[in-house]
């Protein structure tokens, strides 16, 4: 299947343990864009996150996700410190 968009949470995905989003990842999102690909930040803090991941074509985890969490994933990817978005868009938006 081929993917068209894909949305990030803020805290703890995008944003790294220094709070700010890295170079590789800033350029990842950029490459995703340049392919026509829709790229949705987004944050939130409560259960409705929980329910729109179990209707998710596909649902991408962060390894540093909570397990809660953790069960509805499809694939799970680097923590944020570690350009785990960078992977989520690489193998699902840019892959051939």
């Amino acid at each position: 299947m081929e993917y068209k968009l894909i949305a990030f949470d803020m805290d703890g995905t995008l944003l790294n343990s220094n709070k700010q989003i890295s170079k590789k990842t800033q350029e990842a999102i950029a490459r995703a864009v340049a392919y026509n690909k829709i790229v949705i930040l987004n944050t939130g803090r409560n259960s409705a996150e929980l329910e729109s991941l179990k209707v998710a074509g596909l649902a991408v985890m962060m390894d540093n996700a909570i397990d809660e969490i953790k069960q509805y994933d499809d694939v799970i990817v680097s923590d944020c410190d570690h350009d785990g978005c960078v992977e989520a868009i690489e193998k699902n938006l840019l892959k051939e």
